[in-house]
């Protein structure tokens, strides 16, 4: 589904000199999969995040996507196989525009035929959509989405992003700012479009919790590597805390 190969990404310190920010050898994500990723700050998450969204131009190695070799691809192409979300509520939604609106934004002018019943003006099937997530963002469709909680706001952005089918999804530390009551709904919701959809899920964490709840295949990262690659399916809260804690004492974190 998703191979990497002999990335490397620098950043230029503006002092002569730079640094590897990223430098991933070899690393595999398979169809469908749920994928969690911790690591101290700076340990290179968000940036692979980047790499796999597109945000990153420059950068050696490859990339490849469903066999597809897509490190020479702009940023606008990998929409149609790859949807990021950043952990601001703010700054995933137009605050300004209504909640049908925002929808309405991520809608790309050509294909996506499951988009139909948005052009044809079904809200009927919007609304049982919506209804899903739990929030209440059904019956606030002509609210100005400015004027929503934090996890609404947040229900709307993933919203519009699922309705686009991603092949690929990355979340980056998404529930970080959201209330713990909406959270753990916003988490199921990915977890069962994910698993009926065989979306592969890349998601960016720090809570322990998220990832003894998602369950999944468990990666961490430290300066920019690679240091442990498990299976977390049926690992506790404290198990987690432990391999965590042992890996990042390995390599003089800690």
């Amino acid at each position: 589904m998703i191979d990497l190969e002999d990335i490397h990404v620098y950043y230029d310190t503006g002092l002569d000199s730079k640094i590897c920010a990223l430098r991933v050898h070899r690393l595999n994500f398979r169809k469908g999969e749920w994928c969690n990723i911790i690591g101290p700050n700076g340990s290179g998450k968000s940036t692979l995040l980047r790499v796999l969204s597109g945000g990153v131009e420059c950068f050696e190695g490859r990339i490849r996507i469903e066999n597809r070799d897509v490190g020479h691809w702009k940023t606008r192409n990998f929409s149609r196989l790859v949807q990021l979300l950043d952990q601001n509520p703010e700054k995933n939604i137009v605050p300004s525009m209504t909640v049908e609106e925002n929808l309405f934004l991520y809608q790309p002018q050509t294909g996506f035929r499951h988009f139909a019943f948005l052009r044809q003006g079904c809200s009927k099937k919007l609304e049982n959509f919506l209804s899903g997530f739990q929030m209440d963002i059904e019956s606030r469709l002509a609210s100005q989405a400015g004027l929503l909680s934090g996890g609404q706001k947040q229900a709307v952005a993933l919203a519009a992003v699922l309705l686009r089918c991603p092949r690929i999804l990355l979340l980056d530390e998404f529930l970080a700012a959201i209330d713990p009551q909406s959270a753990p709904k916003l988490l199921a919701v990915v977890k069962k479009i994910a698993r009926d959809q065989e979306i592969t899920v890349i998601t960016v964490t720090h809570n322990l919790k998220q990832i003894e709840i998602s369950g999944g295949r468990l990666i961490c990262l430290s300066s920019g590597n690679v240091a442990d690659d498990i299976d977390a399916n049926s690992m506790t809260q404290s198990e987690i805390l432990s391999r965590y804690t042992s890996v990042i004492n390995q390599n003089g974190l800690l």
